[in-house]
């Protein structure tokens, strides 16, 4: 009944998320939480559950998508753990201002063309499905342990071994430049909100020589190379990282990143 009478509109309950007193109380019945939601819907399960959707949507560009992947993941978190959507967000790490962009966006595309109930059809799929799924990834657990890590330096000196072709130039990667997407991997968050770029924003420093470091490696034209060589080692090096993640019971002691991963590397990455 409680849930019954909740405000609903355009997708969301409470949806115009006033930070008044409320009742958290999630959106569904079912057996995932919110610490089984990333910050952005991954991928496969865009491909797997938005196909509807996305074959009604054919102007859509790779920004617009990216906005519907984190209402996607707004939606999931909604329906797990309940509160409004900026709770939701703050829960996922995703900054209010982005999280109400994104809402506007995606509302204004679906609105045009009556496209919510496919949106909502296409979360309700894909919540059913993490309902099904044994094998759920807790994103939460793999951000608290990735808050504050940076790729330790002996990390990065064998990552970047043999890797001459990129010079010294202003976007050459750097150890700052691997976390950052090592981070998204890992958490399947937006790259442009990892700890790295949110600790130097909060300090009133420059991201604009980091940022541009990470797009060089990310984007599609410059994947060859030293930098696609680069790329794969860091796709290797998340997958370790997020086993050992997933692994871990209790907060990393003092060294565990370093420790374990580079063991964990040794052993299972023969060569990179």
């Amino acid at each position: 009944m409680a849930r019954a009478l909740l405000r609903h509109d355009k997708g969301f309950y409470r949806a115009a998320g006033h930070r008044h007193a409320r009742q958290s109380l999630p959106s569904r019945t079912g057996h995932f939480r919110i610490e089984h939601v990333p910050a952005l819907l991954p991928v496969p399960w865009l491909s797997a559950h938005f196909e509807d959707l996305l074959s009604q949507w054919p102007h859509r560009t790779d920004w617009q998508v990216r906005h519907l992947r984190r209402v996607s993941a707004l939606k999931l978190a909604e329906m797990s753990g309940g509160d409004t959507w900026p709770d939701c967000a703050k829960t996922l790490d995703i900054p209010w201002h982005t999280a109400q962009q994104s809402l506007k966006i995606v509302r204004q595309e679906l609105d045009s063309q009556a496209l919510w109930p496919d949106f909502e059809r296409a979360v309700e799929r894909l919540a059913g499905q993490l309902d099904r799924d044994a094998g759920r990834v807790r994103y939460g657990r793999r951000r608290e342990l990735l808050s504050s890590w940076q790729v330790p330096p002996p990390d990065w000196t064998e990552l970047f071994q043999d890797l001459p072709q990129f010079g010294q130039g202003a976007t050459t990667p750097t150890r700052a430049t691997a976390t950052v997407p090592i981070w998204a991997q890992v958490t399947q968050g937006d790259h442009l909100h990892s700890p790295v770029l949110r600790a130097l924003r909060e300090s009133g420093s420059s991201t604009q020589r980091l940022v541009a470091s990470v797009n060089q490696l990310r984007t599609p034209a410059n994947r060859k190379g030293s930098k696609r060589e680069l790329l794969c080692r860091l796709t290797k090096y998340s997958d370790l990282l997020a086993t050992a993640c997933d692994r871990s019971v209790v907060s990393w002691p003092a060294g565990y990143a370093e420790t374990g991963v580079r063991s964990a590397r040794r052993h299972e990455v023969k060569s990179l």
